[in-house]
């Protein structure tokens, strides 16, 4: 199982409302004709929370050398301190066990103060 982890830098106000929360992410094969699929695990420091997709449905894939972008809710980031604690672990396979490539993995959260 190959997966890469991300710790976005979250500075969510301790406090603050989380009114919604989105991955995005951008991919591309290596080599066109391979498909890269992926599907991640949201966690709160150690502890998972959310997964999104799985190797048998992932969120997605792309089969050629151009970048594919994806949003994905996360409605499990519902806290300032799962926001600032959040940590992505992201799991691909390409079908040509070659090289995929990352252009942007992103947290989104939108929150309020009251």
């Amino acid at each position: 199982t190959r997966y890469v982890k991300f710790t976005p830098s979250a500075a969510v106000p301790t406090g603050a409302t989380i009114a919604n929360a989105q991955v995005q992410l951008a991919y591309k094969s290596a080599t066109a004709g391979d498909q890269t699929c992926w599907y991640f695990e949201v966690y709160n420091g150690a502890t998972l929370i959310g997964t999104h997709g799985s190797s048998a449905t992932p969120v997605s894939c792309n089969s050629t050398t151009s970048y594919v972008t994806d949003t994905v809710s996360v409605p499990e980031v519902n806290t300032s301190a799962i926001a600032n604690a959040v940590v992505l672990k992201v799991y691909m396979k390409n079908s040509g066990s070659r090289k995929a490539s990352f252009d942007l993995v992103q947290l989104d959260v939108n929150y309020f103060l009251d």
